[in-house]
């Protein structure tokens, strides 16, 4: 796993990991290897990975495996996506040769581990989003005028502004904090990224509805860059959950 790493940590290699779904993918040992069968219904990143860490089953239960996208056995499909920017893709594995990378009892751990970090670094992306769309509202705001006057300068918007810009503090807030507590890996950094993920999540989806929204009608077209925005925020949700998901996992570890 040593070479897989040096080259993925140096950009040489592009890895993605492969969503828990209970059952879908199953290993079976060949030899000093295994082998995968099953499919995976979405992928990240899958149509361009050069190698997938998957979740699958065994007589001893869940294990992590390391399968290249290239090998035989398996098929990629690319997929339409809501967010055209993050790409994804359908993966079928049939007796598709794989590398152990975990034990089953260890897996449970390092999954949820790692789904601490996903919320976390997800929560520090959607404050970039909040910011972008936040700033480029209020260059709109103040450069286009009606009867005489810059549309920042009406009440109604200078509201809304004030209400990303607190959105916005308290998401880049709560991400920051579960970025700063995630070495610790405790519950206390568990509960941060969940409310990192609660707290920007719902932000995120405010901020570029809103944006979309004062921007007026450029803001509605092709030729603007909201619509990315709000397709990303929208795509997250089913991809990496959402923030009642999150509030879920809060009320999991507090009660």
């Amino acid at each position: 796993m040593d070479d897989v790493l040096g080259s993925a940590l140096s950009g040489e290699h592009i890895l993605t990991l492969a969503p828990d779904d209970e059952g879908a993918v199953r290993a079976e040992p060949a030899g000093e290897g295994w082998k995968l069968h099953g499919n995976i219904a979405r992928l990240v990143h899958g149509e361009i990975a050069d190698s997938y860490v998957v979740c699958a089953s065994t007589a001893e239960g869940t294990g992590l495996f390391l399968v290249g996208r290239e090998a035989a056995g398996v098929e990629v499909r690319r997929l339409t996506t809501l967010d055209p920017t993050r790409r994804q893709a359908a993966v079928t594995f049939d007796a598709a040769p794989a590398r152990l990378l975990l034990e089953p009892s260890r897996t449970p751990d390092v999954l949820r581990r790692l789904e601490d970090l996903a919320r976390a670094s997800l929560a520090c992306e959607h404050v970039g989003m909040i910011d972008r769309m936040l700033s480029s509202t209020v260059e709109h705001v103040t450069s286009r005028h009606q009867f005489g006057r810059p549309l920042g300068s009406f009440q109604v918007i200078k509201h809304r502004l004030a209400d990303m810009l607190v959105d916005l503090e308290r998401a880049r807030s709560a991400a920051r904090y579960a970025m700063a507590v995630w070495p610790e890996a405790s519950d206390s950094a568990s509960l941060a990224a969940a409310v990192a993920a609660a707290v920007c999540t719902d932000a995120v989806m405010r901020a570029t509805a809103d944006a979309v929204q004062l921007h007026g009608g450029i803001g509605f077209t092709w030729e603007h860059e909201a619509h990315y925005y709000v397709r990303r925020a929208l795509g997250d949700e089913p991809l990496f959950g959402d923030a009642r998901s999150a509030r879920a996992r809060i009320a999991e570890l507090v009660l």
